[in-house]
């Protein structure tokens, strides 16, 4: 499999979300510039940027040379997030469906990170460095089991 062939699979996927609404909601959620003090401050950025990443992905299609991935490591990751949702968020089958479509096309096609670049929390933060991404707390749950770091785009920081 290929990178423009997984692209292909998860716009498929994608199909049932309104390109709209996404926009809609993506506007709405920049206008709140979120106060980074504010409790929902991480919530608010991780919608905004699974909106964002949503809709690159349904009008994604720049002609791009399709890197050749391993399937097997794409379905270990779709089978973590799996995991993950079914112990977080359980029954909940479109959410799940949802964030599976996003983080894979963040770490095999986009090659961009699976949080949004600069978020912080307690144990580090995502930020860009010109064209490359990177993680202060990457490096604590790299070898974490069930851990999605291991697949993330973001460089590890030297931070």
């Amino acid at each position: 499999m290929n990178s423009k062939q997984l692209l292909k699979r998860l716009q498929a996927e994608a199909a049932l979300y309104s390109v709209d609404a996404l926009e809609q909601e993506y506007h709405e959620l920049c206008a709140a510039a979120p106060d980074p003090s504010a409790d929902d401050y991480i919530a608010i950025l991780n919608r905004r940027y699974n909106a964002e990443t949503m809709l690159n992905l349904l009008k994604h299609s720049e002609k791009f040379y399709g890197d050749e991935l391993n399937p097997l490591l794409i379905q270990r990751f779709e089978d973590q997030i799996n995991q993950y949702m079914d112990r977080c968020a359980p029954g909940e089958e479109s959410l799940k469906s949802f964030i599976r479509i996003l983080n894979t096309y963040r770490a095999f096609v986009a090659k961009i990170p699976l949080h949004p670049p600069g978020m912080s929390f307690s144990e580090g933060k995502v930020y860009q460095k010109g064209n490359d991404y990177y993680c202060t707390a990457k490096r604590l749950f790299m070898n974490d089991k069930g851990s999605l770091c291991r697949f993330c785009p973001a460089r590890l920081s030297e931070y």
